[in-house]
């Protein structure tokens, strides 16, 4: 019996050796579970931060161009409004000039009906002068470079091109003003995501030696916290790290115990390079052609008009020295015996009809200006709405454009690829385990992490108040999706 309750010393051992290795296994999972969750809540914080910095430099982009685009809405309607008033006031001085062509006309053919007549050629006389007053009227109205009706249409096709080419102009500053902002938000979404990685507790303060000594355990020179501090400036002083065409960078290094650790950061943002825009309903060389076409036909009437007006003049004179020999004819006014008399009042019927064939084909101009100035003041205003053209790259002051820029309607061609409003972030952290132990070897996962953040809709997918057009400068940054 004695034998059944003998104890043995030392039987606890193995149990306890068992216990305690457990132990320091759970707490080493533990430990690395903490250093886990640890990474991921560094790369999420990351991801968050470099997103939601990117969209807010975004939404004061959009938020330029909203009101950069109410400035060119602004121009625009002046531009137009000058436009029209000044078609306006050149169609009613063309109305003048047709009335005092059409009456040059009228007098002109009274003239020539009374002219051989010895009861009335005295007083065709008058009505030949009456001819060449209205027809140098209506020539001196077309006016010249600077004048009349041939000035205001050169003053149109001088607002034309100015607008031409300073809104071209204005446009191509703010795009690259916008694209300029873009590769802020990029830099800026690179610094915040670095920055919040938690690089910097992971590596060895201050600088590093210029020349490590033989068998230093400190790592390489990016394992220091100014090297990783001199690599996240570069971002805000532009330099290489910065360089938009970078969509995802990487910071590696190695630790004192040589492992290997590399943390990568990806931004994703779409440049505002291609606008919808709206233009006017003629090209600039279409409504250039037009108000040339004008001038030219403004310059043949004045021409012809100029001529009536000397044969009216010509005419008179031959109608005064007819009149003086109406005192040879009999007291019937039969001056069959009167040569003088029908010679010249035949010389003035042949100038007046030649004035009048003139005077004709100047009003026959001046009806053909109507149309023409109809649709050149149609041609500036906006072109309806259903396809504006979509405008990528474009050359500095628009000399090659071909269309009158009026304003953006939308950043992106709506139809083919408008703009997402979106940043998204991702970063990706890799940290090799330990030595390997035997029976142990740590090993860390690569850690991922996502945020997506929104500068034109909130996260239930619902547009913001911002609008380039009509422009509203309320576009505000949100995160909307994360990990």
């Amino acid at each position: 019996m004695r034998r059944i309750f003998y104890k043995k010393n030392g039987q606890i051992a193995p149990f306890m050796l068992a216990v305690i290795a457990i132990l320091i296994m759970a707490v080493m999972v533990t430990v690395n579970i903490g250093k886990i969750s640890l990474t991921k809540t560094h790369s999420a914080n990351a991801a968050d931060a470099g997103s939601l910095a990117g969209a807010s430099v975004m939404a004061n982009i959009f938020n330029m161009l909203a009101d950069a685009n109410s400035q060119m809405i602004t121009k625009y309607e002046i531009f137009f409004a000058t436009v029209t008033a000044w078609f306006a006031w050149a169609m009613g001085e063309l109305i003048v000039i047709h009335l005092a062509a059409s009456a040059a006309a009228a007098s002109a053919n009274a003239a020539s009906a009374a002219a051989c007549n010895p009861a009335t050629a005295c007083g065709a006389i008058a009505l030949a002068n009456s001819a060449a007053t209205s027809a140098d009227k209506a020539a001196d109205d077309f006016g010249g470079w600077r004048s009349g009706f041939i000035g205001k249409i050169n003053s149109i096709a001088t607002e034309v091109t100015a607008h031409y080419l300073l809104q071209w102009n204005f446009y191509n500053e703010v795009r690259d003003a916008a694209l300029e902002g873009h590769t802020s938000a990029v830099r800026l979404s690179f610094q915040l995501a670095f920055s919040n990685s938690g690089i910097s507790e992971k590596l060895i303060s201050g600088f590093p030696p210029p020349l490590p000594p033989e068998g230093d355990r400190r790592g390489d020179l990016n394992n220091y916290q100014l090297s990783f501090s001199d690599f996240v400036d570069r971002f805000r002083d532009g330099g290489i790290a910065g360089n938009p065409a970078f969509s995802r960078l990487n910071y590696p290094w190695t630790d004192g115990q040589n492992r290997a650790h590399d943390v990568a950061v990806e931004v994703t943002l779409d440049p505002p390079e291609r606008y919808e825009v709206r233009v006017t309903v003629d090209p600039y060389l279409v409504e250039m052609a037009n108000l040339a076409a004008i001038e030219l036909l403004a310059y043949l009437a004045q021409g012809k008009l100029g001529a009536a007006s000397l044969g009216y003049w010509a005419a008179s004179t031959q109608l005064d020295m007819a009149c003086g020999y109406t005192l040879c004819c009999p007291p019937k006014h039969k001056c069959d015996t009167c040569p003088q008399f029908f010679a010249h009042c035949g010389a003035a019927i042949g100038l007046l009809n030649s004035g009048l064939a003139m005077n004709s084909t100047a009003i026959w101009e001046i009806i053909a200006i109507y149309p023409l100035l109809a649709l050149a003041e149609a041609g500036v205003a906006p072109r309806p709405g259903g396809d504006p053209p979509w405008k990528g790259e474009v050359t500095p002051f628009g000399f090659l454009e071909p269309d009158i820029l009026a304003w953006i309607e939308d950043v992106g061609p709506r139809d083919e690829h408008p703009h997402n409003g979106v940043v998204r972030v991702d970063t990706t952290q890799r940290h090799a385990g330990g030595p390997d132990l035997g029976l142990w070897q740590t090993r860390y996962p690569d850690i991922t992490s996502f945020s997506v953040s929104n500068f034109r809709r909130d996260r239930f997918g619902r547009e913001n108040r911002g609008r380039i057009y009509e422009p509203d400068t309320h576009h505000d940054a949100t995160i909307t999706q994360t990990d």
